[in-house]
This record gives structure tokens, sequence and C-alpha cells, in this order.
């Protein structure tokens, strides 16, 4: 998957404390199907398939939060708050993601 240029330029140019793990994060969530394209939506890192299921928000600065979403109703928020924590749930965000997309 190539990674768009506008994701590029907003992770750039966005501080955050965990950007190592969010540039996993992100490399996950691409990984999961060639279907998946990523974009700035909403003014942030977002990803779809067939419609927008994922965004990042940027809001949060002490931990990684991603709004899983079907259109634009929010059913979830998947946490990460630190690296130890994204390593004990690397699995379980895959397979979460795996099937959210099945929805999409």
């Amino acid at each position: 998957m190539q990674k768009d240029a506008e994701v590029e330029k907003f992770l750039k140019e966005y501080e955050h404390p965990m950007q190592a793990e969010i540039q996993i994060l992100r490399q996950i969530i691409l990984d999961l199907s060639l279907n998946i394209r990523e974009g700035v939506k909403w003014n942030s890192m977002s990803f779809q398939t067939s419609e927008w299921f994922a965004t990042f928000n940027k809001r949060e600065t002490t931990r990684i939060e991603f709004v899983l979403h079907l259109g634009a109703k929010v059913r979830a928020l998947m946490v990460i708050r630190d690296a130890a924590d994204l390593e004990v749930k690397r699995v379980a965000v895959t397979a979460l993601m795996t099937e959210w997309i099945r929805n999409v």
C-alpha cells in the first residue's frame, strides 16, 4: 500500500509523544487489506474501504485513540496507552480491525 502524501504531511507536522506507536498502528491497519486507503478526513488521519471506518483522535495527546465508525456514526473507541500496551494488544488490534472492515 502506498502511503498518502497528505497523511505523511499531517504526521510530520503533528507532535505526539507516541509518534512511533502511531506509525505502527497506521501500518497494521494498512496491511489488513489492499482495499484500505488512508487520507485526512475530519482534520485527522483516517482510513477507508468503501467508506471511512477509523479516524485518529488528534486531540488526545496522552494516549492513542482511534474512533471506529460506520459512516458518520461512532461505534467504538480503540485506546492504546503506551508502547507496552500496544505490544500486548497488537494481535487483538489486528483481529478487531479485520472484523471491523468486514462491516464496511
